[in-house]
């Protein structure tokens, strides 16, 4: 997917949803709330909640596995735990910026299986 941040044009590899969550931002300016995401994807909540954590925060052992994520968040969330939560509402960052003109971003469940795994604390 070919995404701008700001001016600087990335090319994302990204999920089929990841990617929906993102083209939600091409029809609205401003803040999308957990249930505007919702109902425009039609999606159970946990499957949302665990895309939309992976768009809102950048681990450290994703950074050091793929070395292409960047330390920036692609959406901005409104409340600062690392959890989503229904009354959550999240913005596009535009400030993003990476070095890197390449991105991989896996979801929140690879790194679930390396911590269950011992690989990572």
């Amino acid at each position: 997917m070919l995404t701008c941040f700001g001016s600087t044009h990335y090319e994302l590899t990204l999920s089929v949803i990841q990617s929906a969550i993102l083209f939600c931002y091409e029809k609205k300016d401003g803040p999308i709330s957990f249930f505007e995401f919702k109902a425009i994807l039609n999606m159970e909540d946990e499957i949302l909640k665990k895309n939309l954590l992976s768009l809102v925060i950048c681990s450290n052992i994703i950074m050091l596995i793929f070395k292409s994520c960047g330390k920036q968040k692609y959406l901005l969330k409104s409340t600062p735990e690392n959890k989503i939560s229904e009354t959550d509402t999240f913005r596009f960052n535009i400030e993003f910026k990476s070095p890197h003109k390449k991105i991989n971003l896996p979801l929140i469940s690879y790194e679930e299986k390396l911590f269950k795994k011992g690989i990572i604390n």
